[in-house]
């Protein structure tokens, strides 16, 4: 039986390579308009540095190349679009999270979707967000597995752009804050094992489908929540006797995806 990750994420994620040739992946998002719950906006949810690392430089760019799907002849084929990024409606067209150590970034994709018929696309919701009442209720914790979406060195699934699926496990608890000891920082994120490489990054981090006993309900389905969106892959030096050299621990950084709802929210009353 097909989960929600095949029915649903797999067509929410998109390709994107930005204004200098960079690659990386992003996900479909939409929230309702607080004022007319009847309307909603659709985003694009990446990392700021999918959009490029440099926060002067993001706002030099221009637009974003978006590698999507679209259904053509009765086959659902490959498709790229230049999308501009500098305003819709006269407001700004992308919002990075307030906080300078949070690497969110939504772009407005609503006209994108209105004006494209052809295009083959679903999105989340944030009744797909795992909250922390949800996470505690199911024991989410450190050990569980995940699934990761994206485009990693930039893959896709054959003359599609469908992202390619990857699954890892939870290192640490994800309802709590990472202790960063190179920065000295607290970052509100968490860190998984497997499934970062780069191109990675703006990918929806999910747990894996299972089927739990409960003692009160019995068997119950857990579906593929969103618990985060990778931000970075971890590399660590090794000594060698010429000096260091850079290694990759497997390790992927993700932050929490409450900050998905912040760097969303505002724009909503744009």
């Amino acid at each position: 039986m097909a989960s929600n990750i095949s029915r649903i994420w797999v067509h929410t994620t998109v390709f994107i390579e930005n204004d200098w040739g960079e690659r990386g992946t992003g996900f479909f998002v939409s929230a309702s308009l607080p004022e007319n719950p009847g309307f909603s906006k659709v985003f694009i949810v990446t990392n700021k540095h999918v959009l490029n690392r440099d926060a002067k430089m993001r706002q030099q760019a221009e637009s974003i190349i978006l590698g999507v799907n679209v259904k053509r002849n009765g086959e659902i084929v490959a498709e790229y679009v230049n999308y501009p990024i500098r305003y819709v409606n006269g407001k700004p067209a992308w919002r990075g999270h307030g906080n300078t150590d949070v690497d969110v970034l939504a772009i407005d994709a609503t006209p994108l979707i209105d004006g494209w018929d052809e295009l083959s696309w679903k999105h989340a919701r944030y009744s797909a967000f795992a909250g922390k009442k949800l996470i505690n209720k199911h024991q989410i914790t450190a050990g569980d597995e995940v699934v990761v979406v994206g485009y990693p060195l930039g893959l896709r699934q054959g003359k599609t752009n469908y992202p390619l699926v990857r699954q890892g496990m939870l290192s640490t608890r994800v309802d709590e804050n990472l202790h960063d000891e190179d920065s000295g920082r607290t970052l509100r994120a968490f860190l998984i094992d497997g499934a970062t490489v780069p191109g990675s990054s703006g990918s929806p981090v999910l747990l894996k489908p299972v089927t739990k006993i409960d003692p009160e309900h019995g068997i119950v389905e857990v579906p593929a929540w969103l618990l985060g969106i990778v931000a970075e892959t971890r590399y660590s030096p090794t000594r060698t006797p010429t000096g260091h050299v850079t290694s990759y621990t497997g390790l992927g950084l993700a932050f929490h995806n409450a900050t998905i709802r912040e760097t969303i929210n505002p724009m909503l009353r744009w």
